[in-house]
């Protein structure tokens, strides 16, 4: 057995070598991260807090809808949730995939690979994530997003060894994130339901169509392919906030509904905001 998940770590790194050749792209985001747990179930609060940072707006909202209703909001309205009892089956469902798969994958891989490493394969998928973004700048009519996503690209790929190097960086070039669950908002679609996805975890109704079109998209693009790449795509995402996802869970008195506070309270912010806050919070 020990073997055979150290052969999946590695079919991880050999899949973004592969995937870099391409221009697939997910969604970016990443499982509920412990400080901004804690920040956002401390400061019972609806509204922006600005942290400092270069070009960095992190805004961090209540977890508890009652909250909401004593500042004026109704508490009913923060949680749409008409299928609770599917969802929930579904969270315990990405409970035991956290833990019974994706643990000891991420262990064996771990183990296999040295830092730098982990870093240039990590750096790897995040350059396949720039094409869906290029796509939502244009969709948002954002020319200035668009074209620094486009350079950022061209110059990863080739300068930076398909991605493994962030050379873009050192021109000043940072991603600038546009999901389509974005462009979405943008034009002023509701997020409606509360949804849990298998695996991926918290979602909406408007986020969970955008994943559909961009699954679509990626299937088009890499085929079968694209079963490898959203494996290592997840191990990848869940190595970086594995330790910060544990510790909330020990905290949690009902971890499904923290996850479901946050994400609907998340949703009550502009779009930008709401992305820039929700990448750092939950996988997508």
């Amino acid at each position: 057995m020990r073997q055979l998940f150290k052969h999946c770590a590695h079919s991880v790194a050999m899949a973004a070598v592969l995937l870099a050749l391409t221009t697939a792209e997910t969604h970016a985001g990443r499982f509920l991260d412990d400080s901004d747990f804690e920040e956002a179930m401390s400061l019972q609060q609806t509204g922006p807090v600005t942290a400092a940072g270069p070009g960095l707006t992190k805004t961090v909202v209540s977890a508890d809808p009652a909250a909401t209703a004593g500042n004026g909001g109704d508490a009913s309205d923060s949680v749409n949730d008409p299928v609770e009892e599917l969802n929930r089956l579904a969270h315990r469902l990405n409970q035991e995939v956290r833990r019974f798969v994706l643990e000891p994958v991420s262990d064996a891989y771990v183990e296999a690979t040295s830092a730098p490493v982990r870093t240039g394969v990590a750096n790897v998928f995040s350059n396949l994530r720039e094409p869906v973004w290029l796509a939502g700048h244009v969709l948002k009519g954002d020319w200035n997003a668009a074209e620094t996503t486009a350079a950022r690209f061209a110059i990863n790929t080739t300068a930076g060894l398909g991605g493994v190097y962030d050379k873009a960086k050192d021109y000043g070039l940072d991603p600038r994130k546009a999901t389509l669950d974005e462009v979405f908002c943008h034009y002023g679609i509701g997020p409606g339901a509360y949804v849990v996805l298998p695996v991926l975890g918290p979602s909406s109704v408007r986020d969970a169509t955008g994943r559909v079109l961009t699954i679509m998209a990626q299937y088009a693009v890499l085929g079968v392919m694209l079963v490898p790449y959203r494996i290592a795509d997840v191990t990848l995402q869940y190595i970086a906030v594995r330790d910060d996802l544990r510790s909330v869970e020990r905290q949690a008195l009902d971890a499904y509904a923290a996850e479901r506070s946050v994400f609907m309270q998340l949703q009550k912010l502009s779009c930008g905001e709401r992305l820039d806050v929700e990448s750092r919070l939950f996988f997508q």
